[in-house]
């Protein structure tokens, strides 16, 4: 077994950037270790919030996260059943917070109205139009008095260019044995099943297929008169814009708390439980 390249991988996965060659460095039974076993992970969701809540406020309603197969095969379930009780919610109720791309230590650009399960219908290619588990989120997005650099996620959030990113810790996950339990329980070849996952962190973020989409979506904002230079000059100082950036500064952050979940010789206290 390859364990030279376990730190990388650790964050490959934590900040849901792992590719199918990455994964396949390690067998199965290791990569579903790596997954049960990091503390702070991430998994982005593009697409266009739903519509407003008011067309007056600030308030967007967003679906965070689904049951669908992600990047890394894995899939997160949102409700409770006999393997895990899906999206645990008292710690992000106590701290109701939403953040540009997970930057915990920067002021929030928004408070969360509330967080919730439910099913939201959604078009699919085999069955139409059907029902699908979804985490939702209602945020009020501060006005610039409040945070000035709160006024461009917004602007940008009303025009579509968005990903909406889930922070959480997983505790308990389902690995499936056979690359055919995999296949039959929807999941990718390295694919694991989130059956029970603490929600730390929202986060709203540029769509991760396209690089430049923010850069060219703040510029278009401008020529248009929907946001000032200052405006877009101040954000550009204060959060970074391009993928790249974005991730080495998740990578940094989630860097910090795998190496302290290393570093100590009791097992970590919130680590997944693996279930056979």
């Amino acid at each position: 077994m390859d364990t030279t390249n376990l730190p990388e991988l650790e964050l490959l996965i934590a900040t849901g950037r792992a590719t199918a060659a990455d994964l396949e460095r390690l067998p199965f039974e290791e990569v579903a270790r790596v997954k049960a076993s990091v503390p702070f992970q991430v998994r982005g969701l593009p697409g266009d919030p739903d519509v407003a809540v008011d067309p007056e406020s600030r308030v967007l309603r967003y679906i965070a996260s689904t049951e669908d197969q992600d990047r890394m095969g894995d899939r997160i379930r949102v409700f409770e059943s006999e393997h895990g009780q899906g999206w645990l919610l008292d710690n992000i109720q106590e701290a109701p917070v939403f953040f540009w791309s997970h930057e915990s230590w920067m002021p929030p650009i928004g408070r969360l109205v509330r967080v919730w399960r439910d099913h939201v219908e959604q078009e699919t290619a085999a069955q139409g139009r059907v029902l699908k588990p979804a985490l939702l989120a209602e945020v009020d997005y501060f006005s610039g008095e409040d945070n000035p650099a709160s006024v461009v996620p917004f602007k940008l959030a009303r025009k579509g260019i968005l990903a909406v990113s889930v922070g959480f810790d997983p505790k308990k996950t389902r690995p499936h044995a056979t690359a055919e339990e995999r296949a039959a329980a929807g999941l990718g070849a390295y694919g694991v099943e989130y059956t029970e996952q603490d929600l730390l962190e929202l986060s709203q973020a540029p769509v991760p297929a396209n690089p430049f989409a923010l850069p060219v979506a703040m510029r278009s904002l401008v020529s248009q008169g929907h946001l000032s230079e200052v405006e877009a000059r101040e954000f550009q100082k204060a959060y970074p814009l391009t993928e790249d950036d974005l991730r080495e500064r998740l990578r940094s952050r989630i860097r910090s708390v795998v190496d302290l979940g290393r570093q100590s010789e009791a097992p970590h206290p919130k680590r997944a439980e693996l279930e056979a």
